[in-house]
């Protein structure tokens, strides 16, 4: 609620019919005749909602300005949040994910090193560990990632991208031509 006051200028009877809405809340799961116990919730953004889109953009609002002090790069999309930065060890993003009660989906992350393909032939990073430890968890490096339905590859190369669009547009192609074939039978 302060967020909402504080950032957004919410008071008075606004901020209280905000308040009853995203507290006191629980849920249960239900199936035929058996269910689960009473799960209360401290803190979310009510899913399937009108407003639930419009919260979540409201309680991620403050990680531009964070993203922008760092200097790096974000796009975000509905509830899906790209980052991109040259790494320098800093681990704030995460610090703000957690403050901020947000947990990293690490299935979700994902890790590549970019550079020109003759410093990635040469092997800069040495014998450093390419990978990264949040926690518990390691990220492996990938040689590309999907950002935005665009593949990034690690030399900044197209090739996966455009052999990526080709596959889809030849599955398309044979779709219509079996479409066609039916047509054509009745």
């Amino acid at each position: 609620m302060l967020r909402l006051e504080r950032q957004f200028g919410l008071r008075g009877v606004v901020l209280q019919w905000f308040s009853s809405y995203l507290s006191d809340r629980s849920f249960r799961v239900v199936l035929g005749s058996n269910s689960c116990f009473v799960v209360h919730l401290l803190c979310s953004v009510p899913q399937g909602s009108v407003l639930g889109p419009r919260l979540f953009i409201m309680y991620m609002a403050d990680l531009a300005d964070f993203v922008e002090e760092r200097q790096m790069n974000f796009h975000s999309l509905v509830d899906e949040t790209h980052i991109c930065t040259v790494w320098n060890g800093d681990v704030d993003s995460v610090v703000w994910m957690s403050a901020n009660r947000l947990k990293l989906n690490t299935d979700k992350t994902e890790l590549v090193w970019t550079g020109s393909r003759h410093n990635l032939s040469l092997g800069l990073l040495g014998d450093c560990d390419p990978s990264l430890q949040l926690g518990d968890d390691v990220i492996k490096p990938s040689d590309y990632v999907p950002l935005l339905r665009v593949t990034i590859a690690a030399d900044l190369g197209l090739d996966k991208h455009v052999s990526n669009v080709c596959k889809t547009c030849f599955f398309w192609l044979r779709q219509l031509r079996r479409v066609r074939r039916s047509l054509d039978i009745e």
